[in-house]
Parts: structure tokens; C-alpha cells; sequence
């Protein structure tokens, strides 16, 4: 994916916003941990009943690569590039024609593609082993 890895432009609407914006990345997360052991969110929990909505401005190949390895560490958040926040509910529309900008996954799984709303379930979500 780095490969493919650049800014698109989206439409994102939250319960206070509606923003057009060109971003690298956008998540949204629940809990503070992704495949891989990646530190996505280290907020993600801070308000129990919002999603932690974070995305990346453009940056250059280089600057991204760096900004993939701090978030390992949870660096990330401090990054002058990257806006981290918390939303109620949040609709993701990709205003780009590149394929790779409707991409939706979910912990590095393929999910679907956008427009996508993102909100807290009501419940939580029990595994059985």
C-alpha cells in the first residue's frame, strides 16, 4: 500500500463538521491498537462513548515513511500533519476518481469501499474462542 500511498481528497461530515479536505490517511478507531501492534490511537479511549477520528495531511514519501514508524511509538499524534479528534459518528465520501482513495479497511483487512459511516456500537463486542 505504501506504494500507492497519497493524498486524496474527501468530503467527511461528523455531528459538528462538514469538511472537505485532501488527506494521506484517515482512521477511525475504537481502541488504541491495529494489526501489526501499530499505536493508531493512543486517545482512542478517552471519551467512552466518542470514535477517535484521526488523518494525516499531505506529506512527501519521506515524510510519511517517518511518520509510519512514530506511530509504532504513538508519536504520531504530535505530528504537525495530523489532526486527532473525537466524533459521535463520522461519514467518510471520497471526491477522488483513484481507486486506492475508496479503499475501507478495517485492522488491515479489506472492508468495502466508500461512502462509509463510522460510529460506536452499543454494545461491546464479545469474541468466543
Amino acid at each position: 500500500s505504501f506504494v500507492n500511498l497519497k493524498s486524496h481528497k474527501y468530503f467527511v461530515t461528523t455531528e459538528s463538521q462538514k469538511l472537505e479536505m485532501k488527506n494521506l490517511i484517515l482512521a477511525g478507531a475504537a481502541s488504541e491498537y491495529t494489526g501489526g501492534g501499530m499505536y493508531i490511537a493512543p486517545d482512542a479511549k478517552k471519551f467512552g462513548d466518542k470514535l477517535n477520528l484521526l488523518f494525516a495531511k499531505k506529506l512527501s514519501r519521506f515524510q510519511a515513511l517517518k511518520l509510519l514508524i512514530s506511530v509504532f511509538s504513538g508519536n504520531h499524534i504530535f505530528h504537525h500533519a495530523v489532526t486527532n479528534t473525537h466524533v459521535r459518528n463520522v461519514t467518510i465520501e471520497s471526491l477522488s476518481s483513484d481507486r486506492w482513495s475508496s479503499i475501507v479497511s478495517g485492522d488491515g483487512e479489506y472492508l468495502g469501499e466508500l461512502p462509509v459511516t463510522i460510529q460506536l456500537g452499543k454494545k461491546a463486542l464479545k469474541i468466543a474462542r
